[in-house]
């Protein structure tokens, strides 16, 4: 998003925003499966609730964070931190030891 001007990057940009929301489907339907697979059937209900409540409040926080960095650096500086926020995103999953349980 931080390079969108005019001509070709509006391609790349959109060709991004394809892998990354295609990656966050599939991940939001990993993640969920294991926390089913993983919690017992009386607790499903208090894992999804604190889970909904963890990750609404997540995009909250992130909403105000990146308001205040374009306040204080600008939009580019804002979008080139959440376009290097979302392309690292895959480095905890990646390292977790999750990934060896399943």
């Amino acid at each position: 998003m931080p390079l969108l001007d005019r001509g070709g990057w509006i391609w790349l940009a959109a060709a991004a925003w394809f892998v990354l929301t295609y990656r966050t489907g599939l991940n939001n339907v990993l993640l969920v499966s294991f926390r089913q697979e993983v919690t017992p059937d009386a607790m499903l209900g208090r894992m999804t609730a604190t889970m909904r409540l963890l990750l609404m409040g997540a995009l909250g926080a992130g909403g105000l964070l990146a308001g205040l960095v374009g306040e204080l650096w600008g939009v580019r500086a804002t979008l080139w931190a959440g376009a290097a926020c979302m392309s690292l995103s895959w480095l905890p999953l990646f390292f977790s030891p999750l990934r060896r349980e399943i």
